[in-house]
């Protein structure tokens, strides 16, 4: 093999473990996004418990419901199941 042929074969080997080694970096700030990002969720669900949540009338701001009232149907809807409420 020429000297010219080696030369190319070590430029595209280098150039192949660069971009080896930049995918590896992404691929561990997205894992590390991820993760934060789940957490940051986590976080945010567990502040509050649906005892502690209280809902309001728009017109006159006196408690109609609390979050233990409301339910999720279906995966779709939210539902209020205090029969007191109206």
């Amino acid at each position: 093999m020429s000297i010219f042929i080696l030369y190319c074969l070590l430029v595209l080997l280098t150039h192949f473990i660069l971009l080896c080694s930049q995918l590896t970096e992404l691929q561990t700030q997205a894992a590390i996004g991820r993760k934060l990002a789940e957490r940051r969720l986590t976080d945010r669900r567990s502040r509050n418990t649906a005892a502690s949540v209280e809902l309001l009338c728009k017109n006159c701001l006196k408690p109609v419901a609390s979050g233990s009232d409301i339910k999720l149907v279906e995966n779709a809807h939210y539902v209020n199941i205090n029969p007191d409420f109206k």
